[in-house]
Parts: C-alpha cells; sequence; structure tokens
C-alpha cells in the first residue's frame, strides 16, 4: 500500500480512532478487505547456483495496515495463553518474557545434570524443518486452534484472510501474475510464528501418550523437548531412545505435512571421555549425522558438556565485527573517541556477550581478549601489550563485570518466574546439587558462585527472594567493579612492566587523570603513535605509523646521538636532541 509504519504511529487522535472503529468491524463481520491480504515477495539472492530456487531467500512485503491488525490479533492469542496454557512450558518462541536465553540456559543445564551428577550420556536431536513456515496445512491449523480452545471468531477471521492471500513475485521492474496461497503461514508480519508454534505445540502430548520419557529433572518434573518456534531439541536418555523418538518425530511430521530436512538434522552425544562406537540413526529412511558439536540458537554446544568451542566461536565473530567497527570508523572519518568505543560495544561487545550468561563463567579471560583486541588494533598496540595496562589506560571495565552483571539480571528473572517455568527448575536444581557437590567444570551454578566469592557475596545466591537480589546488584556491581580496578592497579606494580607508567599512573591519580589526549583535534596518527610509546614495555618498543613498523631496543645505546645512553623511552621522550624535534 505504500504507506509506511511512520504513518501509523504519527496519526492525529481523530484518525485513530477511525482506525479504532476499522478494526472493530472487521472482528464484528469476520471479513477482512481482501487487498489487505496480498503480499509482494522479492527474492534475494543468497549463495551456489542462480539458477536454483533454493538459494534465495523469499522476503514478503505486506500492507502496514494488516501488521497493525494482526498484532492486535497476536495480542489477544497471548493473553489467551497466558490464561489457559495454550502453548507447552517447553515452547519459547514468540512469548512474552521468554528468549533464546531460556532455550541456552535449560540445555546446559541439562547437559551438566546428566554428566556430572547422574555419570550418564545424553543424546539431543536438534531438529530441523525444511521450510517450515511453508508447509503449515490451512484446514489442520484451523482444526488444531478449535482444539486447543481458540475463539471461533479470531479462527474465522484468520480462515478469511488466508482464503484471500494472494502473493505477486518481484522478477526485476515487473511482477508476476497472483498466485493463491493454499499452504504456509504468511511471513512478514508478527501473527505467523505463533501461529506455526500453535500447530506444532501438540507434538509433546502426542509423544507422550506414545510412551515418550524424558529427562527427570525433579520429582513430578521431567523435560522432553526445548522449543524455539521451528527450532527444536529432542532429549534422549540412550541411543535406542533416540531412535524410537526419530520414528515418532517421522510420524508426526508425515501426518501433520512437515518435512524435516535430515541433512541439517543432528544428534549431539553428549558424554565424558572417550566417545562409544554408536550404531547409525536414521528418520524417514535418511540418516542423521552425530556431530561433536553443533551451534543452537546462536551458541556452539559440544558433545563434551563444555564451551571451549563456544568461546573460541564468539571469539571469532567478536574479531571479525571488530574489523567491520574500524572500517566504519575509517568511512566516516570520527574523531571521537567516544563515538569509536560506542560502535564497538553496539557492533563488536554485543556479538562477543551473546548467551555468555549460560556459556561465559569459565571463559572471562578469552572474552577478556576478544573485548581488548578492538584496543590493540585501533592503536597498533604490540600484542604483548597486558591487558590490565589497557584497562587502566582507558578507563575500562573488565568484561567479567559486564558478565557478572547480565548474569546477576538472569538470575533475577528466574527467581521471578513461576514454579512451574524450566529455567527456574533447572536453576534451582543445580543450586541444589551444587550445595552437595560443587562442581566448578559442569555446574553453571558453582562458577557463578566461585566469581561471586572473589568479593565474598556468594551468600546472595543462597536466598531465593528475587526482590532482595535485584536491591543487592547494584552494591554487588559496584564491589566487583572496584575489586577488578584494585586487581589491575596490583598487576602495574607487581608485573614491573614499565617503571615510567607507573610514575604517570600515579602522576594521574594525584592531578586527574591524562586519558583526555585521545580526544584532542590532531591527526589520529600521532594519538596513535603516543599511546604506542606510553604503554611500551622496558624490553621493546614498536611504532606503527602508516603501516611501516619501526623496533627500538631500549637495552641497546642510541645510535643517533652521542649521549652514549640507553635508547630507552625516557631517553627518547625527554633527552635525545635528535628525537626532540618529534618528541
Amino acid at each position: 500500500d505504500k504507506i509506511s509504519n511512520e504513518f501509523f504511529k504519527n496519526l492525529p487522535v481523530n484518525w485513530q480512532l477511525y482506525l479504532l472503529s476499522l478494526f472493530n468491524k472487521i472482528i464484528d463481520t469476520e471479513k477482512i478487505p481482501t487487498d489487505w491480504c496480498k503480499s509482494v515477495i522479492t527474492m534475494i539472492y543468497k549463495k551456489g547456483d542462480k539458477t536454483i530456487p533454493d538459494n534465495y531467500r523469499p522476503i514478503s512485503l505486506l500492507n502496514s495496515i494488516l501488521k497493525i491488525f494482526t498484532q492486535i490479533i497476536l495480542d489477544r492469542l497471548m493473553s489467551w495463553d497466558e490464561e489457559v496454557g495454550g502453548l507447552p512450558e517447553s515452547q519459547c518462541g514468540f512469548r512474552k518474557r521468554r528468549s533464546c536465553l531460556d532455550n541456552l540456559f535449560i540445555l546446559n543445564s541439562i547437559v551438566q545434570i546428566k554428566l556430572e551428577y547422574r555419570q550418564s550420556d545424553l543424546f539431543a536431536i536438534f531438529v530441523d524443518y525444511k521450510k517450515a513456515f511453508d508447509n503449515v496445512n490451512h484446514n489442520l491449523l484451523w482444526h488444531k486452534l478449535n482444539r486447543f480452545g481458540v475463539s471461533g471468531k479470531l479462527i474465522r477471521i484468520l480462515k478469511y484472510m488466508y482464503e484471500n492471500a494472494y502473493i505477486r513475485v518481484k522478477t526485476g521492474d515487473s511482477f508476476t501474475e497472483e498466485i493463491k496461497v493454499t499452504k504456509g503461514v504468511l511471513q512478514g508480519e508478527v501473527l505467523s510464528g505463533y501461529l506455526f508454534s500453535l500447530f506444532i505445540s501438540d507434538i509433546e502430548d502426542i509423544f507422550r501418550a506414545s510412551g515418550a520419557p524424558g529427562i527427570p529433572l525433579v520429582p513430578n518434573k521431567d523435560i522432553l523437548f526445548s522449543l524455539y518456534a521451528d527450532d527444536k531439541v529432542i532429549f534422549a536418555d540412550s541411543s535406542s531412545d533416540a531412535v524410537t523418538k526419530l520414528k515418532l518425530l517421522a510420524n508426526y511430521a508425515t501426518e501433520n505435512g512437515l518435512k524435516i530436512n535430515c541433512n541439517k538434522t543432528k544428534i549431539i552425544h553428549f558424554h565424558k571421555g572417550r566417545s562409544k562406537a554408536l550404531k547409525k540413526f536414521y528418520c524417514l529412511g535418511e540418516e542423521i549425522e552425530v556431530v561433536p558439536s553443533y551451534t543452537y540458537l546462536g551458541v556452539k554446544f559440544s558433545s563434551s558438556g563444555l564451551f571451549h568451542l563456544a568461546s573460541k566461536f564468539a571469539e571469532t565473530k567478536a574479531t571479525s565485527a571488530v574489523g567491520a567497527v574500524l572500517d566504519s570508523c575509517r568511512k566516516s572519518k570520527t574523531q571521537s573517541m567516544d563515538c569509536r568505543m560506542r560502535l564497538n560495544d553496539a557492533i563488536s561487545v554485543s556479538t562477543l556477550h551473546y548467551g555468555a550468561e549460560v556459556w561465559g563463567l569459565r571463559y572471562l579471560g578469552t572474552i577478556e581478549k576478544a573485548h581488548l583486541h578492538f584496543y590493540k588494533r585501533l592503536f597498533n598496540l604490540n600484542k604483548n601489550t597486558p591487558y590490565w595496562l589497557i584497562r587502566t589506560e582507558f578507563n575500562i571495565d573488565h568484561s567479567s563485570y559486564k558478565i557478572l552483571k547480565l548474569t546477576l539480571n538472569w538470575v533475577y528473572k528466574m527467581l521471578s518466574m513461576n514454579d512451574n517455568r524450566i529455567p527456574k527448575i533447572c536453576y534451582l536444581k543445580l543450586k541444589e546439587l551444587h550445595q552437595n557437590h560443587p562442581s566448578p567444570k559442569y555446574n553453571w551454578f558453582t562458577q557463578l558462585s566461585d566469581l561471586l566469592n572473589k568479593i565474598n557475596y556468594k551468600h546472595i545466591l543462597l536466598d531465593t527472594d528475587p526482590t532482595k537480589l535485584n536491591n543487592e546488584i547494584p552494591q554487588i556491581l559496584a564491589k566487583y567493579k572496584e575489586y577488578s580496578k584494585v586487581s589491575d592497579v596490583k598487576s602495574l606494580y607487581e608485573a614491573n612492566y614499565s617503571s615510567i607508567y607507573t610514575n604517570i599512573y600515579e602522576h594521574n591519580v594525584t592531578n586527574g587523570p591524562a586519558q583526555s589526549y585521545i580526544n584532542l583535534n590532531i591527526p589520529f596518527n600521532i594519538i596513535k603513535i603516543f599511546t604506542q610509546l606510553k604503554l611500551s614495555g622496558k624490553h621493546q618498543i614498536k611504532i606503527t605509523y602508516k603501516n611501516s613498523v619501526y623496533l627500538i631496543n631500549p637495552h641497546e645505546i642510541c645510535s643517533v646521538c652521542n649521549f652514549n645512553a640507553l635508547e630507552d623511552l625516557h631517553h627518547l621522550i625527554v633527552i635525545c636532541p635528535i628525537y626532540s624535534p618529534i618528541t
């Protein structure tokens, strides 16, 4: 309709009332204007052979007013779900106050409980549907919605919308003829993902009716699935259990018109020690590969149950993002250090910290290395420049402070959940197991407790009152920040890296910080050279200027003057008459 969302956002009150009246009329008559149901598909090339349609990503463009209306329908369905529990507890996709973090924490918790405390293996089947949203049978969807107890009026409105849904494919500057939508949910609007979640929400009941067991968590509570929209993990106790559940999955997919992508569906056999020989697994006659690792919701899980690969995966992504940040800074010609740091936080650091509440507590060193990579590249610093020196110079918080903040907020969120929420059940179970047998390697609760113990605050985890924790978080973070700063200052004096920098630091403590030089209105290459000199160690001075590298050995006699003095940083900056025009 070529009407932007901003137009609707800025409607005057009287026009908002007109829109409200129109939506009410649609709900009363159960009929939507048919032109609203038409959409345009633009095909975006991904990679591979350009003549193969599967190598294109379809982007659906819908009328903005339809998106507003389907948002209203979605809000009503979500309110219904909260009242009656239409979706299973294991489904976290497209639901309020739920996120990928729920699923990541659940999977990690079950792996740790099984491997460490029950001394048994775990099989996780990561199911991939082939074009899941495009294969939903409409009649079956209406039947399921009715069976779940969704309002008949809402079902009839949705049915009318889909009966009048047509698409046109944009090809260059022209369009194909209209094509009727006969299956699948519309894409490009908020309701579709929720409808798909409802469509597959009966899978757990069907599995349990067939006798499929879950993984016991606490008495009278087990877990069979972890669902995030069409991302599905099926848990199995043994290889024979996995075989049975693959057969049930195949039957369910066939009966519901869904297609399993067997090439992308994988199994991880979580275990300790050496891998055991396993029989091959099959689904719908195709082999399902057992893999040593799998990226689930953006985090790499390994068969060991540890997150070494996940930390390296996050480090690689963040390091790559740093290149994009620096490239953007060069193109925009920004002179503001604050702008550079904010851009890095928004692009690289946010990538690095994704899911770190779950995987990062044992890999804070790797996270810090990736975090400070930005500063080393920005200023062309020596690779062996200590991290504590960079943090001290630029007044940067240690990454562990940020991870602790994210993790404490996650604990607060879990404690605020209803008692039937799986993340809360997992958290309390890990806490119980920690109290009997702490495990820094295989218990997330122990890892958090050990981090808080550095500031004598691990007792806060003993209380399950979310309000009390929330009130304490600012004080905990302030104390941890102070602890980190003190640790860096201690390293400054104990490492004996640079006596000159120690003197500069003591001067700054007395007279105020000297980091303002990085925002001076002078060529940034000059600022970089000054930073390189200031952060040089006593064993080597490295200067990088316009892709040229100059190395100075502070233990050798200066070769450019006749003072017969060592060419150290003090001589270079203060004494040598040859260098004085430069410094």
